[in-house]
């Protein structure tokens, strides 16, 4: 987590928890905040759970390069349109060659889509495989299928016509799968914080805050464990950000 991320999470905790201690807010390191209220020392440790830190990468990256094609695309085609890239996860798109490939996936998406009817959708999926010179069965069974050769890096993509929409967005597929904050992410997340706990500065009472942030894949559906938890910190919270509420799992 940022030190942003760690300031917006300890504000927003504070405003919705009722029973946050009075006195002054310290922001060290370790842990994260320290509340000193009167005699009494309160640290007060945020991490943020996300499906995979993998997951998460990928996501960013996923979106911030459909916002790339969209912005290029968007002067190209003569109507309006979402669309959702999917990246191969083993590859991704290089960075220094970003542009180039935002441009061909813009350019794909000309030639293939442009003739779309207005509320139809289309996809394409990469394949290895050689059109050109490759067994011509399997080749129009391929291409019948939705199959290409896509820009290196690039898994899928989908677009759908709406010129109703008044305007072309990003629709984020990757939105479609949100699963349940399960006991073994919990155990993940309580395992690497608790580690860390002697390494903290002195306090009478040490907090955990699990965030579940911004972003689909820091969102969860709900918790799949009873409470209240066993763990070394003395209180347990999650602070779920989409759903505007704390959830005490060691109150």
């Amino acid at each position: 987590m940022t030190r942003q991320e760690e300031i917006h999470v300890i504000n927003t905790f504070r405003e919705m928890y009722k029973n946050f201690p009075i006195g002054n807010l310290e922001h060290p390191d370790k842990p994260d905040f320290i509340v000193i209220d009167g005699s009494k020392r309160i640290g007060i440790e945020t991490t943020q759970v996300v499906h995979s830190k993998k997951a998460k990468q990928i996501s960013s990256e996923q979106v911030n390069f459909t916002d790339l094609v969209i912005s290029k695309l968007i002067h190209l085609l003569p109507f309006h349109f979402s669309l959702s890239i999917d990246l191969l996860t083993d590859i991704g798109v290089s960075k220094s060659k970003k542009e180039q490939i935002a441009t061909d996936v813009a350019n794909f998406c000309v030639g293939e889509f442009s003739t779309l009817e207005d509320t139809k959708h289309a996809d394409a999926e990469h394949v290895d495989f050689d059109f050109a010179t490759g067994d011509l069965w399997i080749r129009n069974h391929l291409f019948e299928m939705g199959f290409r050769n896509l820009p290196k890096g690039v898994k899928s993509i989908s677009i759908f016509r709406c010129d109703a929409h008044g305007s072309s967005f990003n629709s984020k597929s990757e939105a479609s799968f949100i699963p349940r904050f399960s006991k073994e992410k919990l155990a993940e997340v309580l395992k690497e914080k608790e580690i860390k706990l002697q390494s903290y500065k002195p306090c009478d009472e040490c907090w955990l805050i699990i965030w579940q942030g911004w972003g689909i894949t820091g969102y969860f559906k709900d918790i799949q464990f009873e409470t209240p938890i066993s763990s070394t910190f003395d209180k347990v919270f999650i602070l779920r950000n989409a759903q505007n509420d704390i959830i005490p799992l060691k109150p």
